[in-house]
């Protein structure tokens, strides 16, 4: 999901062994950062797309922002070789580290937005997205996209898996939950105050 970070023209990486932070250079704005590895992605704020391949400690390369109808990052996601990107205005995805970006919203319905993308989820076979106007899913990588939002009503902000079950987090209607791959979700707000919910974390058994 689009996380906003408070500080501007710097990114802070945090190395676990020491609790030490230090500052690694990128200048824009940095909404949203996705790791696997030793591969960092830091989504920006009108910039497109910063690649590192080594924790951080030097970025290789940042997208051509020109790529995007809208170069402002919300979500990001690592699959193996492919990075896919959350705008305003779709889902984008790259097979070369990032160098090149397609647009891959096939499916997508509505305005643009409606199809803002504000969070991305890879579960199986499935690739799921959080928009405003929903949840969609996609089995082919994400060249086509079906709503499924049974069970489900308003604004999708984050997605997790955890568990035997996908939650996700609403505007305005709070937390539900899928077993079925998405096909349906129920509501899971036992102890909520308050529906909107724009952030979901899973570790070990907790949410």
């Amino acid at each position: 999901p689009m996380r906003p970070i408070t500080f501007l023209s710097v990114l802070l990486v945090s190395f676990c062994t020491n609790g030490q932070w230090q500052h690694t250079n990128t200048s824009p704005q940095i909404q949203t950062i996705a790791t696997q590895g030793d591969t960092v992605l830091a989504g920006t704020a009108g910039s497109g797309v910063a690649v590192s391949f080594d924790g951080a400690d030097s970025w290789t390369s940042i997208s051509n922002w020109t790529e995007f109808t809208d170069p402002y990052i919300r979500s990001l996601l690592i699959d193996g070789d492919d990075f896919y990107a959350g705008t305003l205005t779709g889902l984008y995805r790259s097979n070369d580290g990032g160098t090149q970006w397609y647009l891959i919203s096939n499916g997508l319905v509505g305005s643009q937005h409606d199809t803002a993308v504000n969070d991305i989820l890879k579960d199986g076979q499935y690739l799921f997205l959080a928009v405003i106007s929903g949840i969609y899913r996609s089995a082919d990588n994400g060249a086509n996209w079906t709503s499924v939002n049974s069970g489900f009503s308003g604004g999708a902000w984050c997605l997790v898996k955890h568990g035997p079950y996908i939650f996700v987090g609403g505007s305005g209607t709070g937390v539900f939950r899928s077993s079925t791959n998405g096909v349906s979700w129920t509501e899971s707000n036992l102890v909520l105050t308050s529906g909107n919910v724009h952030d979901l974390l899973s570790v070990g058994n907790d949410l």
